[in-house]
């Protein structure tokens, strides 16, 4: 069995500043399913496969194309890659100061801005995911320091026909075992 190739292809806007160095991480999701809904069998396995796009000080400039090509045996089938959350990392200066309850972070979060156009992800040179499928400049993302990392498909922007991830399998209720007992109330007390 010969390992799948996955490639990633990233445009960065031709916008001002809208390069960056700060790492960049693809994190691609498959979720498994087993038992019925609403059963106490009924369970979702996620599976998370992050991989390292760009490592912290490799500038990626705005107006270019970077393609990314990763091996790997976890990736099983055309499944693994159906959706995936893209990040970039921020760096933090300053210091935790440990709390009775909680960490207290006093510092600020630095990123330089990235301006994503276009993530296309091919499953052995077969096309699978494209967020952009016109190429357009008005569906860049601008992620920084408040909204570092994009996830495609947006699971908040679920079609009228997206069934979840778990399909669109129909489940019904178990009848109600008081229902069809043979008698019925006599109005009100």
């Amino acid at each position: 069995m010969s390992i799948p190739e996955i490639k990633i292809v990233i445009d960065t806007s031709k916008s001002l500043f809208s390069g960056t160095n700060n790492q960049v991480k693809i994190i691609f999701r498959k979720y498994a399913c087993s038992g019925k809904p609403g059963s106490p069998d009924f369970k979702i396995d996620i599976t998370e496969i992050p991989l390292i796009l760009n490592k912290k000080g490799n500038t990626i400039k705005a107006g270019s194309s970077k393609t990314y090509i990763f091996k790997d045996e976890r990736i099983k089938d055309i499944s693994y890659v159906k959706q995936f959350t893209l990040e970039k990392a921020f760096d933090f200066y300053g210091k935790v100061f440990g709390g009775s309850f909680f960490a207290i972070p006093i510092g600020l979060r630095v990123s330089n801005n990235w301006k994503v156009k276009r993530v296309r992800v091919y499953y052995n040179n077969t096309l699978v995911l494209d967020n952009n499928e016109s190429n357009s400049e008005t569906k860049a993302v601008w992620l920084d320091k408040r909204n570092y990392w994009i996830t495609y498909p947006d699971p908040n922007n679920a079609g009228p026909n997206d069934c979840g991830v778990c399909g669109c399998e129909t489940y019904q209720a178990p009848p109600n075992r008081f229902q069809n007992v043979g008698f019925a109330p006599e109005g009100v007390l």
